[in-house]
């Protein structure tokens, strides 16, 4: 929603979805009757089927005016019923495009982060030791066609997303810093709880699973005639980077903190890690349970 003090927010009917974020530029001015405002949308930020060569467009389309100032009146458009409960089957239609630009987006949100630690000298009073600590990461968004898009993120900040260890943030001058709570999973000394271990694993391979489904069913989409063919072009690679990432890096990076929970799960019965490699055996072995107090290999696990 734009208004004449060339300003964008919320507001208008129906209460929609509000998270869409795209290009657009938009410009408003008062004049001596009222105001005028224009909106300039690129249709590559517009999600819509793409249409043969010299096929029409039909879109559903309507414009709200809200006047906060005569008890929130809104003025439309395209004619609308109070008799009528379905907003979108009183839109306008727009009508006569053809041959609308395919391109699709790519967003890059690059971010860099850093902080700095300095210890007070109380010989000198000054501060000494400074250690600066970075951190840089990378969301990607792309189209990869007008139904399918792809969400990447490298390193990305979950400092502020944990929610079972709550700390007091009011009136702190430093970020707050949470335990990872996977980090132990890398670890081959101590024990871990048959429940610990069967959630990480099952939780794991539920991941898998799903990351996949997508994949499989767009394979078969475009098999089938279904989604357009991407077999050139920059879909294509972006197709085949996360197909790869999906089905061969992400194995190989949860590899070693499986194998770590599963040699602790070991640990918990008292047997050695090595028995992790035994087939069939190893599967009963994980199924049983720990045993009561301190054994070799470390405490009871809380």
């Amino acid at each position: 929603m734009i208004n004449a003090s060339r300003q964008s927010g919320d507001g208008g009917i129906p209460v929609a979805d509000r998270s869409w974020d795209a290009l657009f530029y938009s410009g408003a001015r008062i004049v001596d009757d009222g105001y005028t405002a224009e909106m300039a949308i690129p249709f590559k930020s517009l999600r819509c089927p793409q249409q043969p060569p010299g096929v029409a467009h039909r879109w559903g389309f309507q414009i709200v005016r809200e006047i906060e100032g005569k008890n929130q009146e809104n003025d439309v458009w395209a004619p609308m019923s109070r008799e009528v409960q379905s907003f979108m089957a009183q839109m306008g239609v727009l009508e006569g495009m053809t041959d609308l630009s395919t391109s699709l987006n790519l967003e890059l949100l690059p971010t860099f982060t850093a902080i700095r630690f300095e210890e007070l000298d109380a010989a000198s009073g000054g501060l000494s030791d400074p250690t600066t600590f970075p951190e840089a990461g990378l969301n990607l968004n792309y189209g990869i066609t007008s139904n399918l898009t792809a969400d990447l993120a490298i390193n990305p900040d979950f400092s502020q997303i944990e929610s079972d260890q709550p700390q007091i943030a009011v009136n702190q001058r430093f970020p707050l810093f949470f335990d990872e709570p996977w980090k132990k999973y890398g670890e081959f000394t101590g024990r871990a709880r048959r429940k610990e271990f069967w959630f990480f694993y099952l939780g794991t391979q539920a991941f898998l699973s799903i990351a996949s489904f997508p994949l499989i069913v767009f394979a078969v989409l475009v098999d089938e005639g279904v989604i357009p063919d991407i077999s050139a072009g920059p879909a294509l690679v972006v197709y085949l980077v996360i197909f790869l990432c999906v089905l061969f890096v992400v194995p190989l990076i949860l590899l070693v903190p499986t194998l770590a929970a599963g040699v602790r799960r070991m640990h918990d019965i008292d047997r050695s890690g090595w028995w992790l490699v035994v087939p069939i055996v190893n599967l009963v072995f994980l199924c049983l349970k720990g045993t009561r107090g301190p054994n070799r290999f470390g405490a009871d696990p809380i």
